[in-house]
């Protein structure tokens, strides 16, 4: 009994696409980006439940709660997306990362500069190699640099 429900949860998180032998890798990108897509969903409903809990309301704080629920919105979209085309590894993996990309850079806007931001971006990095490929995996580090420095320009970073 305990194999059929976890087939039936699995069924409900990765669909029921099926790969041949020889498709391991396009395998194991599916079943990552859905775990990325939903553990993003999970992360920024923590998020704003937190920012809710300890922030005094104003436009900024709207402003970014508006923009993550748009965040977890789109990843759910994704999601649902990924499960009817699991063999469009590479146009999710992007998609992503422009969800991804936003959600450090248009909030960062209105907060206070993080310092760990280089550490955030090199995330999308890594993501961005093993899933898009190398010329995709360039193109975003030099995107996650640009980002970096725009956002922590205003930060003395001697104090650190």
């Amino acid at each position: 009994m305990p194999d059929s429900k976890r087939s039936s949860f699995q069924h409900f998180v990765f669909g029921d696409s099926v790969f041949a032998e020889h498709e391991g890798l396009l395998a194991f990108q599916h079943r990552f980006l859905i775990s990325i897509t939903l553990a993003v969903c999970c992360f920024v409903l923590a998020l704003i439940a937190i920012f809710l809990l300890t922030s005094a309301p104003g436009p900024a704080l709207t402003f970014v709660l508006s923009y993550w629920s748009f965040t977890v919105v789109s990843n759910l979209l994704l999601w649902r997306w990924i499960r009817v085309h699991p063999r469009r590894v590479k146009t999710s993996s992007l998609l992503i990362a422009l969800l991804y990309l936003g959600n450090i850079c248009i909030p960062g806007v209105h907060l206070p500069p993080d310092p760990l931001l280089p550490m955030w971006n090199t995330l999308l990095v890594v993501g961005c190699f093993m899933l898009a490929g190398r010329p995709w995996g360039w193109i975003s580090c030099a995107v996650a640099i640009a980002a970096s420095h725009w956002l922590l320009t205003p930060i003395d970073m001697s104090t650190y």
